[in-house]
């Protein structure tokens, strides 16, 4: 299977995928809220450090599984695959005496001469 579809389906990168998405906001209201004393500019840097941060650990997340999956699932080899044919059965001709007959005769070949 494809490492990145056998991410999406690891139920341990689904559950930090989700606790992050659903922690994301409630550190944004932590840091937009007015109880905290902090002008609007250092604010909005808050707000962008912790976007920046939850973003960040979900792509080293999410890289970190994919290269488990990609290390795990067997590499390609071109000479290691085998192909198996089944038999089939081929009519052989039945040989008849006017076939016998028929049948031109190959052309002699010209005899080679000994120059010593």
């Amino acid at each position: 299977m494809n490492p990145f579809l056998e991410t999406l389906l690891d139920p341990i990168w689904q559950i930090l995928a989700v606790a992050i998405v659903l922690a994301t906001p409630f550190f944004l209201i932590a840091v937009r809220t007015r109880d905290v004393h902090l002008s609007a500019v250092q604010k909005r840097q808050g707000t962008r450090l912790v976007l920046l941060v939850c973003l960040g650990i979900f792509v080293f997340m999410s890289g970190g599984e994919v290269l488990l999956h990609a290390q795990q699932a067997p590499s390609p080899q071109v000479g290691s695959r085998v192909f198996t044919s089944v038999p089939t059965s081929v009519p052989t001709p039945v040989p008849t005496l006017n076939s016998a007959r028929r049948r031109p005769r190959p052309p002699s070949l010209p005899a080679l001469s000994q120059q010593c």
